[in-house]
């Protein structure tokens, strides 16, 4: 019976959490699908968080970002941007009901720009191939007189590198 019990306290833990994105991800990965037709090109995770889709510019902005690392809990998400001799390049923090909603296969971040005319963006991180690929789409929602509009910006992919 104590078996028991255990396996449900642990199961009921890990659905509390939902996914696990937790872990480092190399900075550069792969434009998948992108609405301007960019598909195979470079992208900069480190753009996506500051919500920097000019795929002309990602290299030469980031350059310097070797690798993200996420700090999961289960209120709370982290994102930590290191240079390759783990200096600190940028971090950023997000709090449940502040833009960040965890679920039990993804999580969710929606952010604003100043960039983008108040529009804000739901990026959706999963983990893909056997855990070894973290996947983020993003949508960009726009406010407009007859309600919000959705258009997909593109799906990216991630290898995981620790």
């Amino acid at each position: 019976m104590r078996a028991v019990l255990s396996l449900a306290l642990a199961l009921t833990a890990s659905i509390a959490c939902g996914a696990d994105i937790a872990g480092r991800y190399a900075d550069k990965g792969t434009v998948v699908a992108a609405n301007d037709g960019t598909a195979s090109r470079e992208m900069s995770l480190h753009a996506l968080l500051q919500l920097d889709l000019d795929y002309t510019q990602v290299h030469d902005r980031y350059q310097e970002t070797d690798y993200v690392e996420f700090r999961q809990g289960r209120e709370t998400l982290e994102a930590r941007m290191c240079a390759a001799d783990d200096t600190l390049r940028s971090h950023g923090a997000w709090s449940r009901g502040e833009g960040y909603r965890p679920s039990e296969a993804e999580v969710m971040l929606q952010l604003r720009g100043p960039r983008h005319a108040g529009d804000s963006f739901m990026l959706v991180m999963s983990l893909v191939g056997d855990g070894k690929l973290l996947q983020v789409d993003v949508t960009r929602i726009s406010a407009t007189t007859a309600g919000p509009v959705t258009r997909r910006v593109g799906t990216y992919l991630f290898p995981r590198v620790d």
